[in-house]
Formats: structure tokens, sequence, C-alpha cells
């Protein structure tokens, strides 16, 4: 007599299945985190170059001195002080006389070497006086 194969009996059992999930997800999941973890660690001379001191030639900070001084050869500049408020921000502070042309000392100092920005706090005698036309919160109401 004949034997008969039944296709049940070819299917492996259900318990086997799950297995080689397991194993081709631990792998998928190795693999992951190999490429993940293999960059460039640091070694000792790249972290020694990051703690070399900065050569003395050329300074973080714009030269305020020299600076000072190109900003009192401008007439009318005499009321003015420059302060620097670190990060190459620059303040410019006082009072200038008339013959001053503000905006084009704000451009020579903004393009000064290592200077980004330059705050402007600097009173002109041309500018309105609180109680002027210019404001309107200190008029007294106008009565009916």
């Amino acid at each position: 007599m004949a034997r008969i194969i039944h296709p049940r009996s070819l299917r492996p059992p259900k318990r086997s299945r799950w297995w080689s999930t397991l194993i081709a997800g631990a792998a998928v999941g190795a693999a992951a985190a190999w490429l993940v973890l293999r960059r460039e660690r640091p070694t000792l001379d790249d972290e020694a170059d990051e703690l070399s001191p900065r050569p003395l030639g050329a300074p973080k900070q714009p030269d305020l001195d020299a600076m000072t001084a190109r900003l009192r050869a401008h007439p009318g500049a005499q009321g003015l002080r420059l302060r620097s408020l670190g990060g190459g921000i620059l303040e410019l502070v006082g009072s200038a006389e008339a013959e001053l042309d503000v905006s084009a000392l704000l451009a020579t100092l903004a393009a000064e070497p290592r200077v980004s920005v330059v705050v402007n706090r600097v009173w002109m005698p041309e500018a309105p006086q609180p109680g002027e036309d210019g404001d309107t919160q200190t008029r007294a109401p106008s009565s009916p």
C-alpha cells in the first residue's frame, strides 16, 4: 500500500516560526547598533588641540583703545563713550553735537574687525524733548 503524505506534516510546527523572526530581529538590531556606535571617537590629540590657547595676535574682543582714539578724531564726538558688551557687541553712549553724522559713525564702527553689532544710545540736540510734539502721553487733555 502506498504511503500518503499529508500537507500538514510538511509544515514545521508553529513553535519554530517565531524563533526565526526573533533571530532576524536580533541581527537587524545588532547591525543598527553597530552603525550608530561606529562613529569616530576623539583621540587625546584632538582634545589637546581644543584645549590649546589661542594665539595672542588674534584677540576675540575688538581693540577699544584704538577705536576710541579714532572716535575722538570725529568732530562732535567728544561726549561719546565706547564700551564693549562682549562677543563683538559695542555700545556707543553719550551726547553728540549737532555737526556729528551719527549714522556714518555707526557704520564706521560696525565695519571694524571683530565687531558684530553696535548699540546706539546717543542723544542728539535735535531730538525731541519729552512733552514736545513727538510725545503724546504727556500732553494735557484739551477742555471742550
